[in-house]
Parts: structure tokens; sequence; C-alpha cells
């Protein structure tokens, strides 16, 4: 378990299935015979590790007292902090931060950067608790420091720059909000390194969408399906990304196709990416004035979501004259969607496509709204 996953809520990054947690038990049983006739330090990371990371409080108290009193009576006086910072104080840390008690984990965590400033992963684990416990610009002044400090040292002595640390930080910020910062990070990460990861454009991608830029989220989005072209995730958030940026129905619908080619081969049935992307190809097509292919993609997604049951729905949109005012086919167009939501499960990134409010760059293409009666036949749909 990563501890840049920021908000984790405690038990642990360990457990699950029950032989996973008898191998854990057995390995600190082992570890604890151990230390019993040998309390070395390979025992010792090995019980404080355990008991660290699968949530044992009260074992991991009573064994980090047995190791401070072990290391005072066995370590050279000058070494003493910095082993009961690394053997014992960390692990309390990490204990606190998965327990979800994130003061706690950072009063430790500062005990163990005072005896070993230049710890090589703790400073995850910090950042994490900070964020954690809603302490956002402390955890950006460490972040400023660490990367400054990084830099200096590179350019004096040559040095790796840990740029996959970089990019965690960018992921904080962005998991907060902070996306002028989180785009700050992932640039200079690009000025730093001869290669980035596939994922760089991806999550890159998304930071751009959320600053409003949607061109740099389109031509990033595009960088990771060239080099993922089987992630049927990078080809459906570039169909919604191209359509907010260009409008152009087709366009959406021809990245909207190669994810479903996708999502169908890696999943059986009906896939949540499946419902979604007919669900956005059917409004595409609605904004554009296509109603044929609005409702065909409708209709799609009726019959994948509720199969044989879709017979209602379906006949519902037969119904409707395509030869009138398009305005009043949007209207009833949208009152079936906001029906169909109003009884069943909402859809994920589609939802916030087409009703959000802060995004001013859609709101003339957006469906208009409709009362809810202009919608035919309801009745005997709403009664089933």
């Amino acid at each position: 378990m990563k501890p840049y996953e920021w908000m984790k809520e405690g038990g642990g990054p360990y457990g699950g299935s029950p032989e996973k947690e008898r191998e854990e038990e057995e390995e600190l049983a082992n570890h604890e015979a151990d230390f019993q006739v040998e309390p070395n330090a390979r025992n010792i990371e090995g019980i404080m590790h355990y008991c660290a990371y699968t949530g044992k409080r009260e074992k991991l108290y009573e064994y980090g007292a047995k190791i401070i009193e072990y290391t005072k009576a066995t370590i050279k006086e000058d070494e003493i902090d910095f082993f009961i910072a690394t053997d014992v104080y960390e692990y309390y840390g990490i204990f606190h931060y998965y327990a979800n008690e994130p003061k706690e984990a950072i009063e430790y965590f500062l005990k163990v950067f005072d005896a070993y400033p230049e710890h090589p992963s703790l400073l995850e684990y910090l950042i994490a608790a900070f964020v954690s416990n809603g302490d956002y610009e402390i955890a950006k002044e460490h972040i400023e420091k660490f990367v400054a400090e990084e830099i200096a040292e590179n350019e004096q002595k040559g040095s790796y720059i840990n740029t996959h640390l970089f990019l965690e930080f960018g992921k904080f910020y962005e998991s907060v909000g902070m996306y002028d910062d989180a785009l700050k990070i992932f640039l200079l990460v690009k000025k730093l390194s001869t290669s980035v990861y596939h994922d760089y454009y991806f999550d890159l991608s998304h930071i751009y969408y959320k600053l409003h830029d949607r061109g740099q989220a389109v031509e990033n989005m595009k960088k990771y399906v060239e080099l993922r072209p089987k992630d049927h995730e990078g080809w459906g958030w570039l169909a919604l990304y191209a359509y907010e940026h260009e409008h152009d129905a087709e366009v959406a619908e021809y990245y909207s196709l190669k994810c479903l080619e996708l999502s169908k081969n890696e999943k059986e049935g009906y896939s949540s990416w499946e419902e979604s992307i007919h669900r956005n190809l059917s409004i595409f097509f609605a904004n554009a004035d296509d109603f044929d292919k609005a409702f065909h993609y409708l209709k799609e997604k009726f019959r994948g979501k509720y199969g044989e049951q879709a017979g209602e729905w379906i006949e519902m949109l037969d119904r409707i004259p395509l030869d009138q005012d398009p305005d009043e086919i949007r209207n009833m167009f949208q009152s079936i969607m906001e029906f169909e939501a109003s009884d069943f499960a909402s859809d994920g990134i589609i939802m916030e496509f087409v009703f959000k409010e802060e995004d001013t760059t859609t709101t003339e293409s957006q469906i208009k709204p409709a009362d809810i009666s202009a919608l035919l036949d309801i009745g005997s749909i709403s009664d089933n």
C-alpha cells in the first residue's frame, strides 16, 4: 500500500483473504519467537513491520518499549536516537497513519526526521499524514523544500533526482484540488527526465482538464493512448475531452467506439464503462440534432443495462416523433434521461459532464432542461 493513497481510512494495507491473514499471523509469530532467542535487527524489523501494517496497537507499543530498552543497552550512545527513530518511531508513525490518526503519525514522523533528516522513503508518509490532517499548506512547504534541495544537489554534485517521488507529490496536489501546483510539478518532471512513463500523460491530461485547458487535456490523452492503445479508459476519457474541446460528435464517436471495443474484450457482461459511453454518445448526437444516432445509442444503453426488461424504454423512444421542432425533441430526450436516472443508478463520469454547473465552455451545447410531464406515456413506465 502506497502512502500517496492520500485519504486511506484505517485498517492497514494488509489483510483481505483469511489465507493472507493467517500468513501474516504466522510470520509475526516467527519473528516474535526469534526475537526471544536473538533480538537482532532483522527480528526487530519484522515484528515492528507486521504490527504497524496489520493494526496491532498493543503489541506494537509493547515491542517498541522492548526495542528501546534493548537499543539503549546495546547501541553506542551517539547512535541511540537514530536507531530508536528508525526501528520504533517510524513504525509508530506508520501505524497511526493507517489507523487514520494523522496527528499522532505526524508527531512520530517528525521525530524520525529529527534523527534522520535524509530518510529515503518516509517523506511520502509525512506528506500524506499532513494531507489527512488537512494541513495542505504545511505539506506544500515540505514538498517545495524537498524539491529545491533535490535540484540544488543535482546541480552541485550531479546526483540522482527522485522524479518518481515528485510525481507522487503532483498527485497529492491533484487529489486536494491544487491543480496549479500539480501542473508545476508535472512540467518540472518532464524537464528533468529523459523519458516519462505512459501514466504521466494520463495524469497530466486530467490536470489540464481540471484547469479548463481542454486542448492540452486532449493532446496529452492522445499521447497516453498512443503508448497504451489497449486501455479502454484512456479512449473513454479522450472521447469526453475531445468532445468538450471541439464539440464534434463524430470525432467523439470514433474514440468512444474504440473504448467500447476494448471494454467488451476485457469484461463479460455490460460494464459501467459501456453504459457511460453509450449515454455519452446519445448526448453528443442529441446536442448535434442527430436524433437518429442519439436514440440509437440510448437504446443500446437500455438494452445493455436492462436486458429483456428494456422493451418499454425502447418502445417509449420509438414513439417520439422526430419530425417536430428539435428543441421539443431535446426536451423529451432530457426528460427520459432524468427520469431514468431518478429511478436507477446514475452514470459516473457522464453525469459530471452533462449536468455540471461550473463549466461554461459547454453551456450552449448542453441539452436543455424539460418538464418531466413532456415525457410520453410516462405513467405506464413509472408504475412498473
